[in-house]
């Protein structure tokens, strides 16, 4: 019982988190700090329903007249608790399975990348191997791998640009972003906010390497060239694809104006984060007033009592 609770504040937390991101920084200019953003309320959301604290509070008990107290118990019997093991091996089963489905795609994709690299030359630039593809594919990076079709030469200003994107992501480390998302969507598969998560991590990290046109002043052809590029897709769950983003945010952000109150947007997720805390991490519990007992130490005796003489009272005169 207490997994599902933890399940279902997981759930609530992933989803106020992602609702803020949806309402206040999603279309927002301040890229970096929504990289950050998804990271840190990704780890949040899971450990967040770990967090307890109980609040006691003493009342005084009323005096209970006897008979008055009952005591009830749950009417359990064997049929009920083999039902209920019943379901939670099922679900543990299922959630097995999907971990398992998960895992196998990830590693299919990262044994594609290890043939890619077997059959096919490199050359280093940077500390990065750059690997000249014979397969169609899409242009995408894998950690300090790039990888681009041959078709795509490198001594135009096109094969140039998307280098320079690849290299963004590199040095950004895009692709750790990438492998520790996917490992929490592994995880927490059944939460639909971590995958909103994972879909627009992608897309800021495009964000991040566009940014480079921008400041060069090349934001226009970089926006002609990503319309006019078509390459077959090759998914990768880790690597930096350049053509797997939707286009229309990609070229609307490369254009608008850097987003006012910046600060405000940033600063406010710390109320909210405090208000989930009190709502879904406190506990309030009575108690009774526990009687007060005074204890005295064996080592201690009690101190004897002296008896005292009472006076008698006088005797009552005599009538004559």
């Amino acid at each position: 019982m207490r997994l599902y609770h933890n399940i279902g504040k997981l759930l609530v937390y992933s989803g106020i988190f992602a609702g803020y991101y949806w309402l206040f920084m999603r279309k927002s200019t301040f890229i970096r700090y929504n990289r950050w953003y998804i990271i840190c309320t990704m780890v949040l959301s899971a450990l967040l329903p770990l967090v307890e604290v109980t609040v006691t509070i003493y009342y005084e008990a009323l005096p209970v007249a006897d008979g008055m107290l009952y005591e009830v118990f749950p009417y359990v019997t064997d049929s009920t608790i083999s039902y209920t093991a019943l379901i939670v091996s099922v679900a543990t089963i299922l959630y097995a399975l999907v971990v398992i489905l998960i895992t196998t795609f990830a590693i299919k994709s990262i044994l594609r990348i290890s043939w890619l690299k077997r059959f096919n030359t490199y050359r280093s630039i940077e500390a990065v191997r750059l690997y000249c593809c014979k397969q169609k594919i899409a242009p995408f990076s894998f950690f300090r791998n790039i990888f681009i079709p041959d078709t795509l030469p490198l001594d135009t200003s096109e094969g140039l640009r998307v280098l320079q994107h690849e290299l963004e992501h590199v040095r950004a480390h895009h692709s750790a972003d990438k492998a520790f998302a996917q490992a929490l969507c592994t995880v927490f598969w059944f939460n639909p906010f971590f995958w909103f998560f994972k879909k627009e991590q992608s897309l800021v990290h495009e964000f991040l390497a566009d940014r480079v046109y921008v400041k060069n002043g090349v934001a226009k052809e970089l926006s002609g060239f990503i319309l006019c590029s078509l390459y077959p897709m090759q998914h990768a769950y880790f690597g930096n694809q350049l053509f797997q983003s939707p286009i229309k945010r990609r070229l609307a952000m490369m254009t608008k104006n850097r987003t006012t109150h910046s600060s405000l947007r940033k600063l406010l997720i710390l109320p909210v984060i405090a208000i989930c805390l009190c709502v879904f991490a406190v506990t309030v519990e009575s108690k009774p007033i526990p009687p007060c007992e005074v204890e005295i130490p064996a080592d201690n005796p009690q101190p004897e009592l002296i008896p005292i003489d009472e006076p008698q009272p006088d005797p009552a005169p005599t009538k004559r």
